[in-house]
């Protein structure tokens, strides 16, 4: 029997304290539940989902930590394969994620993300030493690196 797909509303700018806003950009993000109230984060072509929500951000885009679903809040504790597809200025991942998957962030070419921010609180994840990266502490393996484009002086 498959599950019935959820339209969640959109969400507004989640770094809602960022004083840059130049750009507005609209996306589809899929989700699955996991046990309990969690959820993972996924792309609808790689996964069947159990819905989606629309994300509106600016120029940051924050991963929630939470996503209210008919009136309950779950909790966002898994990225999966090609979830963050769009490019944006800078990427924040929130204390709740304990599991990325390979090739999680497949960012448009072109259009760098120039900051990246794990959560002090993060148990599984780091930016150690503001190093512009998503690092898995246990393994001190590299999940994801910012990318600086610099273009020749002619």
């Amino acid at each position: 029997m498959a599950k019935k797909k959820l339209v969640i509303t959109e969400v507004e700018n989640l770094f809602q304290n960022s004083s840059r806003k130049s750009m507005s950009t609209k996306c589809d993000m899929g989700f699955r539940f996991l046990e309990g109230k969690n959820l993972k984060l996924c792309n609808e072509w790689v996964e069947s989902v159990d819905g989606v929500f629309k994300i509106t951000y600016y120029d940051d885009f924050i991963i929630p930590e939470t996503i209210p679903i008919n009136g309950e809040n779950y909790r966002v504790t898994e990225i999966g394969e090609f979830t963050i597809i769009k490019s944006m200025e800078s990427l924040y991942i929130p204390e709740s994620i304990a599991k990325i998957d390979g090739y999680a962030f497949n960012y448009i070419p072109n259009s760098p993300t120039t900051r990246i921010q794990v959560s002090e609180n993060n148990k599984y994840f780091d930016s150690r030493d503001n190093c512009n990266a998503i690092i898995e502490t246990k393994t001190d393996k590299l999940i994801c690196e910012a990318i600086t484009v610099s273009f020749p002086i002619l």
